[in-house]
């Protein structure tokens, strides 16, 4: 996520926009950091980027991962994953050929694409697992 942030266009709020309430949390964690670096810088001290990830770090185990990012779930009930732009050269295909894989377009429960403004700078798709 930190590294997400430190995109241009990203910060606080590209991360919000891309995720739920506890990533929303650790991104306020990121941007409560930023500030503090700044202000500290401003009066000779220092605030690390190691603090900041640490800080960060420390909200996502309180929260639980599994809370914070989807990709975190049980692959046995949510798989997850991102696809990088570079490697799309036809995206209707590429869509096809996850609604092929899925069976339809309502297995897929969630689809993001890379956008500006966004952390997500891939595509990211999330298919429940159907119960056996």
């Amino acid at each position: 996520m930190f590294t997400n942030a430190e995109k241009p266009g990203v910060g606080v709020q590209g991360l919000k926009a891309d995720y739920g309430s506890g990533g929303k949390a650790v991104a306020e964690v990121y941007g409560l950091g930023k500030m503090l670096q700044s202000m500290t810088a401003l009066k000779g001290g220092t605030v690390t980027n190691d603090q900041i990830k640490g800080a960060m770090t420390n909200k996502i185990t309180e929260l639980g991962v599994s809370n914070v990012t989807a990709h975190a779930a049980d692959p046995k009930k949510l798989q997850v994953f991102d696809i990088a732009p570079a490697s799309v050269t036809n995206k209707p295909a590429m869509m096809q050929s996850i609604i092929n894989s899925t069976g339809s377009q309502q297995s897929i429960s969630k689809y993001i694409f890379p956008g500006a403004g966004r952390s997500e700078r891939g595509y990211h798709v999330e298919i429940p697992q159907k119960k056996p």
